[in-house]
């Protein structure tokens, strides 16, 4: 077993992704591409990495060597896994090079999301109910109608919007038990009826959006935490609002 490296582009802006994935020789630092040798390269969030990096991701992996200002290095004896959630869509439009979409996709795997997998929803919700319990060390219940609730709720942040939710609830119920009409009411205050499908209701999303960007200085993680989604969804849903970044 080698060791386990991990990179999420997501969060890093052109220059950090570059170091965090190919190093920096002038600052000796190895990259994620050579930390991995004999383990696991995992890149998160995959079709955030910018194009420049998308070039050089796709020479390394082409040519098993990583070229810079100090000249070539080898790469070698690593497993390259990469996550993403719209990476075939995101190369369709141009925004992710095709080349490398389908060197990454010699195995894929498809996560649905949480609201197709109820049982899978009922654990988490179970989870993080009893995670924040023990935290604030107060106990609380649910009735069966509120757990009723919120099992049908589409939940489209996945677990981090209802790990947020959860604590949330948890922490602004002035009942020992739980009620339907708390959790419909906490519901509609912070997460709202989610995102709309195609059409003419996706203005509302995406006046929200925009509403945020301004209220919220372009600060994207301070808007993905007020939608209850993850930056990267935020992004995604940017892109196809055309939304300017």
């Amino acid at each position: 077993y080698g060791p386990w490296i991990c990179v999420d582009c997501a969060v890093l802006d052109d220059e950090k992704q570059e170091e965090a994935i190919f190093g920096c020789q002038d600052r000796k630092m190895e990259g994620a591409l050579k930390q991995a040798k004999n383990g696991v390269c995992l890149l998160q969030n995959v079709e955030a990495i910018t194009r420049k990096n998308q070039a050089k991701l796709l020479e390394a992996l082409d040519y098993g060597s990583i070229w810079g200002a100090g000249g070539q290095r080898g790469i070698s004896d690593i497993r390259l896994l990469a996550t993403g959630a719209a990476v075939k869509q995101a190369a369709a439009e141009g925004f992710f090079s095709m080349e490398l979409f389908y060197l990454l996709s010699g195995l894929t795997l498809e996560i649905p999301p949480l609201r197709e997998r109820p049982q899978d929803l009922e654990n988490a919700l179970d989870y993080y109910f009893d995670c924040y319990k023990k935290k604030y060390a107060k106990y609380f219940a649910l009735t069966k109608d509120a757990r009723s609730f919120l099992l049908k709720q589409p939940w489209y942040g996945n677990l981090l919007q209802l790990d947020r939710f959860c604590e949330r609830m948890i922490l602004e119920s002035d009942n020992r038990l739980i009620g339907q009409e708390f959790v419909r009411t906490l519901c509609e205050e912070i997460i709202g009826k989610g995102p709309e499908m195609p059409g003419n209701k996706n203005v509302t999303e995406k006046e929200r959006i925009l509403d945020l960007l301004e209220r919220c200085h372009g600060d994207r993680q301070k808007i993905a935490d007020e939608i209850g989604i993850s930056k990267v969804t935020l992004w995604r849903r940017m892109k196809q609002y055309g939304i300017e970044e």
